[in-house]
Protein backbone atom coordinates (compact mmCIF):
# COMPACT_ATOMS: atom_id res chain seq x y z
CA UNK A 1 0.00 0.00 0.00
CA UNK A 2 2.86 2.35 0.87
CA UNK A 3 4.57 1.65 -2.48
CA UNK A 4 1.33 2.29 -4.38
CA UNK A 5 0.82 5.58 -2.52
CA UNK A 6 4.38 6.72 -3.31
CA UNK A 7 3.94 5.88 -6.99
CA UNK A 8 0.63 7.75 -7.09
CA UNK A 9 2.28 10.82 -5.55
CA UNK A 10 5.15 10.64 -8.06
CA UNK A 11 2.67 10.75 -10.90
CA UNK A 12 -0.08 12.85 -9.33
CA UNK A 13 1.88 15.80 -7.94
CA UNK A 14 3.74 16.76 -11.17
CA UNK A 15 0.56 16.14 -13.18
CA UNK A 16 -1.46 18.36 -10.86
CA UNK A 17 1.12 21.14 -11.13
CA UNK A 18 1.14 20.84 -14.91
CA UNK A 19 -2.66 20.96 -15.13
CA UNK A 20 -2.71 24.04 -12.91
CA UNK A 21 -0.17 25.81 -15.13
CA UNK A 22 -2.17 24.92 -18.26
CA UNK A 23 -5.29 26.41 -16.71
CA UNK A 24 -3.44 29.47 -15.42
CA UNK A 25 -1.75 30.50 -18.67
CA UNK A 26 -4.99 29.97 -20.56
CA UNK A 27 -7.00 31.90 -17.97
CA UNK A 28 -4.84 35.06 -18.16
CA UNK A 29 -5.57 35.37 -21.91
CA UNK A 30 -8.37 37.61 -23.11
CA UNK A 31 -11.06 36.22 -25.40
CA UNK A 32 -9.32 37.36 -28.59
CA UNK A 33 -6.11 35.63 -27.58
CA UNK A 34 -7.96 32.43 -26.70
CA UNK A 35 -9.69 32.40 -30.08
CA UNK A 36 -6.39 33.07 -31.83
CA UNK A 37 -4.69 30.24 -29.89
CA UNK A 38 -7.07 27.59 -31.26
CA UNK A 39 -7.00 29.16 -34.71
CA UNK A 40 -3.20 28.83 -34.84
CA UNK A 41 -3.38 25.19 -33.76
CA UNK A 42 -6.02 24.38 -36.39
CA UNK A 43 -4.30 26.12 -39.30
CA UNK A 44 -0.70 25.03 -38.60
CA UNK A 45 1.17 23.28 -41.42
CA UNK A 46 1.62 19.84 -39.88
CA UNK A 47 3.73 18.70 -42.79
CA UNK A 48 6.64 20.57 -41.20
CA UNK A 49 5.86 18.95 -37.85
CA UNK A 50 6.05 15.52 -39.50
CA UNK A 51 9.45 16.45 -40.96
CA UNK A 52 10.59 17.58 -37.51
CA UNK A 53 9.60 14.21 -36.07
CA UNK A 54 11.82 12.48 -38.63
CA UNK A 55 14.75 14.40 -37.13
CA UNK A 56 13.60 13.20 -33.72
CA UNK A 57 13.48 9.60 -34.91
CA UNK A 58 17.00 9.98 -36.31
CA UNK A 59 18.20 11.13 -32.86
CA UNK A 60 16.65 8.05 -31.20
CA UNK A 61 18.29 5.73 -33.73
CA UNK A 62 21.65 7.46 -33.21
CA UNK A 63 21.28 7.20 -29.42
CA UNK A 64 20.61 3.47 -29.79
CA UNK A 65 23.84 3.06 -31.74
CA UNK A 66 25.83 5.23 -29.32
CA UNK A 67 24.70 3.18 -26.31
CA UNK A 68 26.20 0.09 -27.93
CA UNK A 69 29.63 1.75 -27.83
CA UNK A 70 29.25 2.34 -24.08
CA UNK A 71 28.19 -1.22 -23.33
CA UNK A 72 30.91 -2.82 -25.47
CA UNK A 73 33.74 -2.24 -22.89
CA UNK A 74 31.68 -4.29 -20.42
CA UNK A 75 32.38 -7.35 -22.56
CA UNK A 76 29.08 -7.48 -24.44
CA UNK A 77 28.20 -6.30 -27.94
CA UNK A 78 24.46 -5.66 -27.77
CA UNK A 79 22.10 -5.81 -30.73
CA UNK A 80 20.82 -2.58 -32.27
CA UNK A 81 17.13 -3.48 -31.97
CA UNK A 82 17.47 -4.50 -28.33
CA UNK A 83 19.17 -1.18 -27.64
CA UNK A 84 16.55 0.79 -29.57
CA UNK A 85 13.55 -0.94 -27.95
CA UNK A 86 15.00 -0.50 -24.46
CA UNK A 87 15.50 3.24 -25.07
CA UNK A 88 12.01 3.76 -26.50
CA UNK A 89 10.41 1.80 -23.65
CA UNK A 90 12.33 4.00 -21.22
CA UNK A 91 10.97 7.14 -22.88
CA UNK A 92 7.48 5.60 -22.89
CA UNK A 93 7.60 4.80 -19.17
CA UNK A 94 8.85 8.32 -18.40
CA UNK A 95 5.60 9.71 -19.80
CA UNK A 96 3.68 8.07 -16.95
CA UNK A 97 6.14 7.48 -14.08
CA UNK A 98 8.57 10.30 -13.29
CA UNK A 99 12.28 9.39 -13.54
CA UNK A 100 11.52 5.68 -13.98
CA UNK A 101 12.53 5.51 -17.62
CA UNK A 102 16.27 5.14 -17.08
CA UNK A 103 15.87 2.25 -14.66
CA UNK A 104 13.31 0.59 -16.94
CA UNK A 105 15.64 0.96 -19.89
CA UNK A 106 18.44 -0.78 -18.00
CA UNK A 107 16.12 -3.54 -16.77
CA UNK A 108 14.82 -4.29 -20.28
CA UNK A 109 18.30 -4.51 -21.81
CA UNK A 110 19.61 -6.56 -18.89
CA UNK A 111 16.94 -9.15 -19.70
CA UNK A 112 17.43 -9.18 -23.47
CA UNK A 113 21.24 -9.08 -23.42
CA UNK A 114 22.04 -10.63 -20.01
CA UNK A 115 24.15 -7.68 -18.83
CA UNK A 116 24.02 -6.76 -15.10
CA UNK A 117 21.56 -3.98 -14.34
CA UNK A 118 24.01 -1.91 -12.27
CA UNK A 119 26.59 -1.81 -15.08
CA UNK A 120 23.98 -0.79 -17.63
CA UNK A 121 22.66 1.91 -15.32
CA UNK A 122 26.22 3.18 -14.98
CA UNK A 123 26.45 3.58 -18.76
CA UNK A 124 23.19 5.56 -18.71
CA UNK A 125 24.66 7.87 -16.06
CA UNK A 126 27.74 8.35 -18.27
CA UNK A 127 25.48 9.06 -21.23
CA UNK A 128 23.56 11.66 -19.26
CA UNK A 129 26.85 13.34 -18.30
CA UNK A 130 27.76 13.65 -21.99
CA UNK A 131 24.30 15.04 -22.82
CA UNK A 132 24.62 17.55 -19.99
CA UNK A 133 27.93 18.70 -21.48
CA UNK A 134 26.33 19.27 -24.88
CA UNK A 135 23.37 21.07 -23.30
CA UNK A 136 25.88 23.33 -21.56
CA UNK A 137 27.56 24.07 -24.88
CA UNK A 138 24.20 24.95 -26.46
CA UNK A 139 23.44 27.25 -23.51
CA UNK A 140 26.79 29.03 -23.83
CA UNK A 141 26.38 29.50 -27.58
CA UNK A 142 22.86 30.86 -27.00
CA UNK A 143 24.06 33.32 -24.36
CA UNK A 144 26.95 34.47 -26.56
CA UNK A 145 24.87 35.23 -29.64
CA UNK A 146 21.79 36.59 -27.89
CA UNK A 147 23.21 38.33 -24.86
CA UNK A 148 21.26 41.55 -25.56
CA UNK A 149 17.91 39.75 -25.14
CA UNK A 150 18.68 38.07 -21.80
CA UNK A 151 17.43 40.99 -19.71
CA UNK A 152 14.15 41.15 -21.65
CA UNK A 153 13.57 37.40 -21.23
CA UNK A 154 14.40 37.64 -17.54
CA UNK A 155 12.00 40.55 -17.05
CA UNK A 156 9.17 38.56 -18.65
CA UNK A 157 9.96 35.59 -16.40
CA UNK A 158 9.81 37.91 -13.39
CA UNK A 159 6.36 39.07 -14.51
CA UNK A 160 5.23 35.44 -14.76
CA UNK A 161 6.64 34.67 -11.32
CA UNK A 162 4.93 37.72 -9.82
CA UNK A 163 1.58 36.79 -11.35
CA UNK A 164 1.89 33.18 -10.18
CA UNK A 165 2.77 34.32 -6.64
CA UNK A 166 -0.17 36.71 -6.59
CA UNK A 167 -2.50 33.80 -7.46
CA UNK A 168 -1.07 31.59 -4.71
CA UNK A 169 -2.56 32.75 -1.38
CA UNK A 170 -0.90 29.97 0.64
CA UNK A 171 2.44 31.72 1.19
CA UNK A 172 4.40 29.84 3.87
CA UNK A 173 7.67 31.67 3.26
CA UNK A 174 9.17 28.47 1.87
CA UNK A 175 9.84 28.05 -1.83
CA UNK A 176 10.45 24.97 -3.95
CA UNK A 177 14.18 25.21 -3.25
CA UNK A 178 13.70 24.97 0.53
CA UNK A 179 11.37 21.95 0.27
CA UNK A 180 13.70 20.14 -2.12
CA UNK A 181 16.69 20.73 0.15
CA UNK A 182 14.75 19.44 3.18
CA UNK A 183 13.69 16.28 1.34
CA UNK A 184 17.25 15.68 0.12
CA UNK A 185 18.63 16.20 3.63
CA UNK A 186 16.17 13.74 5.20
CA UNK A 187 16.84 11.23 2.42
CA UNK A 188 20.62 11.41 2.90
CA UNK A 189 20.30 11.05 6.67
CA UNK A 190 18.00 8.02 6.26
CA UNK A 191 20.34 6.41 3.74
CA UNK A 192 23.38 6.87 5.97
CA UNK A 193 21.46 5.37 8.88
CA UNK A 194 20.51 2.26 6.88
CA UNK A 195 24.10 1.83 5.65
CA UNK A 196 25.43 1.98 9.22
CA UNK A 197 22.77 -0.17 10.88
CA UNK A 198 22.03 -2.75 8.14
CA UNK A 199 25.06 -4.81 6.96
CA UNK A 200 23.07 -6.51 4.16
CA UNK A 201 21.87 -3.16 2.91
CA UNK A 202 25.44 -1.84 3.06
CA UNK A 203 26.68 -4.76 0.93
CA UNK A 204 23.99 -4.10 -1.68
CA UNK A 205 24.91 -0.41 -1.82
CA UNK A 206 28.62 -1.19 -2.27
CA UNK A 207 27.87 -3.77 -4.98
CA UNK A 208 25.56 -1.36 -6.77
CA UNK A 209 28.07 1.50 -6.63
CA UNK A 210 30.79 -0.76 -8.09
CA UNK A 211 28.48 -1.62 -10.98
CA UNK A 212 27.62 2.06 -11.53
CA UNK A 213 31.31 2.97 -11.49
CA UNK A 214 32.26 0.29 -14.00
CA UNK A 215 29.44 1.31 -16.30
CA UNK A 216 30.26 5.01 -15.93
CA UNK A 217 33.93 4.50 -16.72
CA UNK A 218 33.00 2.73 -19.96
CA UNK A 219 32.89 6.14 -21.62
CA UNK A 220 36.67 6.35 -21.21
CA UNK A 221 37.20 2.79 -22.42
CA UNK A 222 35.03 2.78 -25.51
CA UNK A 223 36.70 1.13 -28.48
CA UNK A 224 35.11 3.61 -30.89
CA UNK A 225 35.72 7.11 -29.45
CA UNK A 226 35.40 8.83 -32.85
CA UNK A 227 32.08 7.15 -33.62
CA UNK A 228 30.86 7.81 -30.09
CA UNK A 229 31.70 11.52 -30.45
CA UNK A 230 30.09 11.68 -33.90
CA UNK A 231 26.83 10.23 -32.62
CA UNK A 232 26.87 12.55 -29.59
CA UNK A 233 27.14 15.56 -31.91
CA UNK A 234 24.61 14.11 -34.35
CA UNK A 235 22.04 13.54 -31.59
CA UNK A 236 22.12 17.18 -30.53
CA UNK A 237 22.10 18.47 -34.08
CA UNK A 238 18.96 16.40 -34.61
CA UNK A 239 17.41 17.74 -31.39
CA UNK A 240 18.01 21.32 -32.52
CA UNK A 241 16.80 20.57 -36.05
CA UNK A 242 13.64 18.90 -34.74
CA UNK A 243 12.86 21.98 -32.67
CA UNK A 244 13.88 24.54 -35.27
CA UNK A 245 12.01 23.07 -38.24
CA UNK A 246 8.79 23.20 -36.20
CA UNK A 247 8.82 27.01 -36.44
CA UNK A 248 7.90 26.66 -40.13
CA UNK A 249 4.53 25.24 -39.09
CA UNK A 250 3.18 28.75 -38.40
CA UNK A 251 3.67 31.70 -40.79
CA UNK A 252 4.11 34.03 -37.80
CA UNK A 253 7.15 32.11 -36.49
CA UNK A 254 8.95 31.35 -39.77
CA UNK A 255 11.15 34.43 -39.41
CA UNK A 256 12.33 33.51 -35.91
CA UNK A 257 16.10 34.21 -35.77
CA UNK A 258 18.52 31.38 -35.03
CA UNK A 259 19.31 32.93 -31.66
CA UNK A 260 15.63 32.89 -30.74
CA UNK A 261 15.30 29.24 -31.77
CA UNK A 262 18.30 28.36 -29.60
CA UNK A 263 16.84 30.32 -26.68
CA UNK A 264 13.49 28.57 -27.12
CA UNK A 265 15.18 25.19 -27.22
CA UNK A 266 17.06 25.89 -23.97
CA UNK A 267 13.91 27.25 -22.30
CA UNK A 268 11.90 24.20 -23.35
CA UNK A 269 14.61 21.87 -22.03
CA UNK A 270 14.52 23.67 -18.69
CA UNK A 271 10.76 23.15 -18.66
CA UNK A 272 11.25 19.41 -19.15
CA UNK A 273 13.59 19.39 -16.15
CA UNK A 274 11.35 21.46 -13.86
CA UNK A 275 8.22 19.32 -14.32
CA UNK A 276 8.12 15.68 -15.44
CA UNK A 277 7.48 15.70 -19.17
CA UNK A 278 7.38 19.51 -19.15
CA UNK A 279 3.58 19.60 -19.13
CA UNK A 280 2.40 23.17 -18.67
CA UNK A 281 5.91 24.58 -18.16
CA UNK A 282 7.45 23.62 -21.52
CA UNK A 283 4.70 25.36 -23.49
CA UNK A 284 4.85 28.50 -21.34
CA UNK A 285 8.64 28.91 -21.51
CA UNK A 286 8.76 28.33 -25.26
CA UNK A 287 5.91 30.83 -25.66
CA UNK A 288 7.74 33.35 -23.47
CA UNK A 289 10.83 33.24 -25.69
CA UNK A 290 8.80 33.48 -28.91
CA UNK A 291 6.88 36.44 -27.51
CA UNK A 292 10.11 38.16 -26.49
CA UNK A 293 11.62 37.87 -29.97
CA UNK A 294 8.58 38.33 -32.21
CA UNK A 295 6.27 40.47 -30.06
CA UNK A 296 8.56 42.55 -27.79
CA UNK A 297 5.88 45.24 -27.30
CA UNK A 298 3.14 42.79 -26.29
CA UNK A 299 1.78 43.81 -22.88
CA UNK A 300 1.52 40.26 -21.50
CA UNK A 301 4.28 37.69 -20.81
CA UNK A 302 3.15 35.27 -23.52
CA UNK A 303 1.43 35.63 -26.90
CA UNK A 304 -1.08 33.15 -28.35
CA UNK A 305 1.24 32.36 -31.28
CA UNK A 306 4.03 31.28 -28.94
CA UNK A 307 1.73 29.21 -26.76
CA UNK A 308 0.19 27.51 -29.80
CA UNK A 309 3.59 26.52 -31.19
CA UNK A 310 4.73 25.36 -27.75
CA UNK A 311 1.71 23.07 -27.54
CA UNK A 312 2.16 21.80 -31.12
CA UNK A 313 5.80 20.90 -30.53
CA UNK A 314 5.15 19.31 -27.14
CA UNK A 315 2.15 17.26 -28.27
CA UNK A 316 3.79 16.02 -31.47
CA UNK A 317 6.98 14.91 -29.73
CA UNK A 318 5.10 13.15 -26.94
CA UNK A 319 2.76 11.50 -29.43
CA UNK A 320 5.77 10.12 -31.28
CA UNK A 321 7.20 8.74 -28.04
CA UNK A 322 3.81 7.29 -27.11
CA UNK A 323 3.42 5.45 -30.44
CA UNK A 324 7.02 4.25 -30.87
CA UNK A 325 7.35 3.41 -27.18
CA UNK A 326 4.12 1.44 -27.16
CA UNK A 327 5.26 -0.56 -30.20
CA UNK A 328 8.57 -1.37 -28.49
CA UNK A 329 6.72 -2.20 -25.28
CA UNK A 330 4.41 -4.67 -27.02
CA UNK A 331 7.35 -6.31 -28.80
CA UNK A 332 9.24 -6.70 -25.52
CA UNK A 333 6.36 -7.04 -23.07
CA UNK A 334 7.80 -10.18 -21.48
CA UNK A 335 11.05 -8.31 -20.77
CA UNK A 336 9.27 -5.31 -19.27
CA UNK A 337 7.30 -7.33 -16.74
CA UNK A 338 9.41 -7.40 -13.56
CA UNK A 339 8.79 -9.85 -10.75
CA UNK A 340 9.20 -8.84 -7.13
CA UNK A 341 12.46 -10.77 -6.76
CA UNK A 342 13.91 -9.31 -9.96
CA UNK A 343 12.94 -5.82 -8.87
CA UNK A 344 14.77 -6.31 -5.56
CA UNK A 345 17.86 -7.54 -7.40
CA UNK A 346 17.99 -5.07 -10.25
CA UNK A 347 16.93 -1.77 -8.77
CA UNK A 348 18.62 0.47 -6.25
CA UNK A 349 18.18 -0.55 -2.60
Amino acid sequence: MKKVLINLLKVGVPLALGIYLIWYFYDIMDEDEKTALFQHVRTANYGWIFVSLLFGLASHISRSIRWRYLVEPLGKRIGFWNSYHAIMIGYFVNLFIPRAGEATRAVVLSKTEKVPFAKLFGTIIAERAVDLLFLGIVCLVTIYFQYENIDLIRSRMEVLNTELSANNPADTGWGVKEYVLLILFLGVVGLIGLIILKPNFREKVVSLLKGFLEGGLSIFRTKNPIKFTFHSIFIWVMYLSMFGISFWALPETRDMPIGGILAGFVAGTIGLIIVQGGIGVYQALVALVITTYLYPEFDKPIHSVGLALGWIIWLSQNLMILVLGLISYLINIKNVTITKDENTEQTAP
